[in-house]
């Protein structure tokens, strides 16, 4: 496992917030998801407290949270991490190609394109490419089903 974060010690907490969220993610029981959610929840939170907003782990930290939120359908709450995220790195391919993620999520399609597109113009990943052409050919099965 690679570290999260440059505190070993936080790099764990922070990965048993996302084993949390991933758990919480395949669990057909809502009650014990809420569960793992609020407590993958109040990690991260705890982490944030810890961080300056200078610190490289702060934006790693939002992350995790907004994609706890999104993994909840809570595209409100999402977007304000991110949002955070994006006031520290505002031209951050990865934040940009999160933003993509959370309208897509969202059935926001325009907007998770253009969001998209503006990830692949900040790097040449091409993880962001082939993410947009696979949902490029998802919305047109959508169109033509």
């Amino acid at each position: 496992m690679s570290q999260l974060l440059s505190n070993k010690t936080d790099s764990k907490s922070l990965q048993r917030a996302w084993d949390l969220d991933q758990k919480a993610l395949f669990n057909k029981n809502k009650e014990q998801q809420r569960k793992l959610w609020s407590s993958a929840l109040l990690i991260c939170r705890k982490l944030l407290k810890k961080y300056t907003q200078k610190s490289p782990d702060y934006l790693q930290i939002l992350s995790k949270i907004y994609l706890i939120y999104q993994h909840q359908q809570k595209f409100r709450l999402a977007k304000k991490y991110l949002d955070l995220a994006g006031k520290k790195s505002k031209d951050d391919p990865i934040v940009l190609f999160n933003y993509g993620n959370l309208y897509r999520a969202a059935n926001k399609s325009q907007l998770a394109i253009d969001y998209y597109k503006k990830a692949i113009k900040r790097s040449n990943e091409e993880i962001f490419k082939n993410e947009l052409a696979r949902y490029r050919e998802i919305l047109k099965q959508k169109k033509l089903g």
